[in-house]
């Protein structure tokens, strides 16, 4: 094996992983932003009940749902804390 077919085997591997990179970051920033996004907008939609309208049952229903999700209360909170702080 010559140092010219080490330093070519090398040079090729460091320009795929730069453009690997380059294409993950990417696809990663694109969905950070539209989780973002997704997030300002769930949680504009869980404050409209606050207007003080009258609203049919199923709005409210879907709006507690939403709510739910917003506030991050998927997971129950007494689950977690006899997992996490059981002494």
């Amino acid at each position: 094996m010559g140092e010219g077919t080490a330093s070519d085997a090398i040079a090729g591997v460091l320009g795929v992983s730069v453009s690997m990179s380059f294409i993950v970051n990417l696809i990663l920033n694109v969905s950070v932003s539209m989780i973002w996004t997704m997030m300002n907008s769930l949680q504009i939609i869980v404050h409209i009940p606050l207007i003080n309208l009258a609203f049919p049952n199923n709005c409210m229903r879907t709006s507690l749902f939403f709510t739910a999700i917003a506030n991050f209360d998927v997971i129950p909170h007494s689950m977690l804390n006899n997992k996490l702080f059981d002494f």
